[in-house]
């Protein structure tokens, strides 16, 4: 999601070709953290969500744990350790 960045802070071009499966929502002016993110749910057509911020790095196979656990209890809210 981008909220009401400025094309040239939104790397759209570099996100995009991470997947095909990758979309990018962008508000046209900023509505605040909670509500872009609530507007990435609605228009969400994956089983699973998974939003990152732009301070996180993350290592090699770092999602698949994540998505186990959530396959144990699929209504879960799972979050990695962080180091």
């Amino acid at each position: 999601v981008s909220d009401g960045n400025p094309p040239e802070l939104t790397y759209e071009k570099e996100l995009l070709a991470m997947s095909p499966k990758a979309r990018m929502i962008k508000n046209a002016e900023r509505m605040g953290l909670i509500k872009a993110k609530m507007k990435a749910v609605a228009s969400a057509k994956a089983e699973v969500l998974v939003f990152l911020e732009a301070h996180c790095i993350v290592n090699r196979n770092w999602l698949e744990p994540l998505l186990a656990r959530v396959a144990e209890s699929p209504r879960a809210l799972v979050q990695p350790t962080l180091d």
